[in-house]
């Protein structure tokens, strides 16, 4: 199975970014759509803006986020918008819609995922050790080298 993960730019924010570029979430979605599952980050602002292409059906909530003076309210969680690889198995734990996870800090781009987060996506995904995975927005490449991680961990008890 081909898996893709995309973490683009959140909807207005792409200034944070080096390239300042918005991504148009119409071509990307359908970018997405070619492949077997997928999932879509986005900012809980912009699922105003995204719903209307799906709906969304899980969330990333942040055990830990910054607050910051005059910026109320504090953004405490992301909508995750997704299409699992495979259908779910009697064989297989159930995954939450939602995972808990600390952000990361001081890791070379505003958004980085943490490794907890990742391994709860490719579980929500339903992926396997043999499925091609394609991070759309590479990013810090945490992602990437968690995928490396779970799979290769998940390699040892097969």
């Amino acid at each position: 199975m081909k898996v893709a993960y995309a973490d683009p730019p959140y909807i207005g924010q792409a200034n944070k970014y080096p390239e300042k570029q918005e991504v148009d979430h119409v071509e990307l979605i359908a970018k997405l759509e070619a492949f077997d599952g997928w999932a879509l980050s986005a900012s809980s602002p912009s699922i105003y803006d995204i719903v209307p292409m799906f709906l969304a059906r899980g969330a990333w909530v942040k055990r830990y986020c910054v607050f910051k003076p005059n910026n109320n309210p504090a953004y405490a969680w992301e909508p995750i918008f997704f299409k699992p690889a495979r259908d779910g198995s009697r064989k297989k734990n159930t995954v939450r819609d939602w995972v808990s996870a600390n952000i990361t800090i001081r890791k070379g781009l505003v958004g980085a995922k943490p490794p907890e987060f990742c391994g709860w996506l490719f579980d929500l995904l339903g992926m396997e050790t043999e499925d091609e995975f394609y991070d759309l927005f590479l990013g810090t490449g945490i992602v990437t080298s968690s995928w490396e991680i779970w799979r290769n961990n998940r390699r040892k008890f097969e």
